[in-house]
Order: structure tokens, then sequence, then C-alpha cells
């Protein structure tokens, strides 16, 4: 690519942040190669006031300096916890112990905190032999536990994370539809399956609720992460109630669809949200309208429960944002249909 052709690209990412259509790392999640897009936009939305002081006065003119900075609020208002996880891909890699890395083992197995500073040159790193990913994202995929050799479907998968997460569980056997509606977001996933070593993942360009489960009637295990508020992983958060009932609704719809998958026999509902309209009370709608499924039981890895406002709350799991935990906002139940326990 010509370097006036990658600026302006980069122009144009720059304006879906300004007008916050999208994150910096989200703008930069559809391109081949999401690096040196990505330096550029966090560099001008990090620097943007000297950058604006700097060109005044030469002839230029800066365009929406107030988005910009509301931009760069949102940018520094979300942040990863303290801490670093890695997920070691057993797709490629047999034993933790070959990765060098100074780790400590979690609740879930194959999953590390990282006890040093993360490199992202690291060649091992790069060949995907581990993966970054947030304690509390390696969740669903753990207690969904499809067995070798099953079916399973990611209803919302990119960037890939839980797909790859499930494939590594199945020891690369079965198949798992991975199904992404968003062609930038879509090409994410591929990127990472192929990086992953996966060979038993169907990639699927298409929205969820247009499926028709007749076509899908192998599918046995399923996991669902759709879009939330991502309540959970902003460290400033303003509410909005409309958009929680539209996500809300949404949500209810792709389960609700799912539960029409004539083979499917459990579940995972997941979010990175912390608030109960996505999580709790999605859960009593489901239990409410597909009345085939109910809660499964969660193991006891994991201490933190749901609201206690909720008579299902035990059978539900929960993580905070916890600098000192590394955890994010996070939320996860089981289905289980009722003929199949």
């Amino acid at each position: 690519m010509k370097r006036e052709d990658f600026y302006r690209k980069c122009g144009s990412l720059l304006r879906s942040v300004m007008h916050r259509r999208a994150s910096v790392a989200s703008a930069c999640l559809g391109m081949k190669n999401p690096k040196p897009y990505y330096a550029i936009l966090h560099g001008v939305v990090r620097n943007y006031a000297y950058l604006e002081e700097m060109l005044r006065g030469r002839g230029c003119i800066v365009l929406s300096s107030a988005e910009l900075a509301g931009a760069r609020r949102s940018m520094l208002a979300r942040g990863p916890p303290q801490k670093t996880f890695i997920r070691v891909n057993t797709l490629k890699c047999t034993s933790a112990s070959d990765l060098d890395l100074n780790i400590i083992q979690t609740a879930v197995p194959d999953v590390f905190e990282l006890a040093e500073k993360f490199d992202h040159r690291c060649p091992l790193y790069n060949e995907g032999m581990y993966f970054v990913q947030n304690l509390s994202s390696c969740i669903p995929a753990f207690v969904l536990g499809p067995p070798q050799n099953s079916v399973v479907m990611d209803t919302c998968a990119a960037p890939g994370n839980k797909t790859t997460h499930l494939s590594a569980i199945m020891k690369n056997t079965g198949r798992v539809y991975a199904v992404e509606r968003s062609r930038g977001r879509f090409a994410t996933l591929q990127s990472m399956v192929g990086k992953s070593g996966a060979t038993n993942v169907v990639p699927i360009n298409s929205d969820f609720l247009k499926l028709d489960p007749e076509d899908f009637g192998d599918v046995e295990y399923a996991l669902v992460d759709p879009s939330c508020s991502g309540s959970g992983i902003h460290r400033v958060y303003e509410r909005d109630d409309a958009r929680l009932r539209d996500l809300q609704n949404v949500q209810v719809r792709i389960i609700t669809k799912l539960a029409q998958f004539r083979n499917l026999r459990r579940f995972v509902y997941s979010t990175c949200s912390v608030h109960t309209e996505e999580n709790e009370d999605v859960v009593a709608k489901v239990l409410e309208t597909c009345k085939d499924f109910e809660l499964g039981v969660i193991g006891d890895f994991w201490s933190t429960r749901g609201d206690t406002k909720y008579h299902f709350s035990e059978n539900v799991i929960r993580s905070y944002p916890d600098s000192s935990l590394g955890t994010i906002g996070f939320f996860a139940s089981l289905f289980v249909r009722k003929q199949a326990q």
C-alpha cells in the first residue's frame, strides 16, 4: 500500500473513533495488518493536545478537537486490569513449561497469570503458542466443556478467543461453527483461527439470527457471548437505559433462536457487563420462555455468584473489575436441556 493511501485510511479510521462509532482497537480490527494503524491512531488520540498546539499557526486546521478529546477520554477510561493473563494454546503447545515464562496457574485449566512484563515481540506469542486473554473471558468455554468429536456453535464469534479456546478443549476434533456477521470482524476471526492452528472451525460470515436451525441439526453445544454494554471493561462508564433495553432484546432473541436447534444439549450465555439487565434479567426471561431448558450447575472453581435478588443466583457466576485480581466485569450462565441431564 502506498504511504498516502495508508495515511488516508488512518484518517478514515480516526474519524470513526472521533465520532464514537468505534474504539481505537475495534476500528483497526478489520485491517490485514492492524498494528501500524493502531500505533498511529493510539498516538494521535493520546497526544491530540500536543498535536493541536503544534499545528496551530502553521497553516493547518485541527478539526473536531472536542470530539477527539472525547475519544481520548473514552480510550483512557477503557484500560486493561493491572494483571495480564495468558491462555496456553494446547493445539500448538503441549506444556506451559515449554513457554519459558514466569507464570502462575489460575482456576481455569491452561490459563495463567503472567508474572512478568508482556512482550508482544515474543516469537512464541507471534507463532500462536499462547494468547493474551483475561481470566474472566476464559470461563465460558471452560464451563461449556464440549467433549471431543462434538459439534459446537459460537453464535457471536469474533475476534476468536473463545472459538479457538473451544477448539483446544475439543483437541481439534468434531466441529466448531464460528458465526460472525461483521465482515471486518470476520476477517479478524479467520486470522485468529489460522494463527491458532484450529482445523475443526467452520467460519460463517452471517448474522446468527438469519440462520435456519434446520441447517444445523448436528449442533449439540453452543456459546452465546453477544454484543453488550461492555460496562465490565470500562473504568468510567455512563449508563444508558435505552441502549440496555435494546441490547437485552437482541440478547434474548439470540438465545430464543438458539433454543430452536433440535439437538442442542447445553449452552453458555455470557457477557462482559455488570448490569443485571443484560445478565440475570436475560436469564430470567429465557427460563420463562424456553421451557425445555433450565440452569445447569457451574462448579465451585469460581466463588463469586450472581445477584442474590434472584432465586437462581447460586447457579450463575460473576466477576467484577478488580485490579488486585486482574479480572474484568463478567457474567456466565449454563443452560441444559432438561431431558439431556
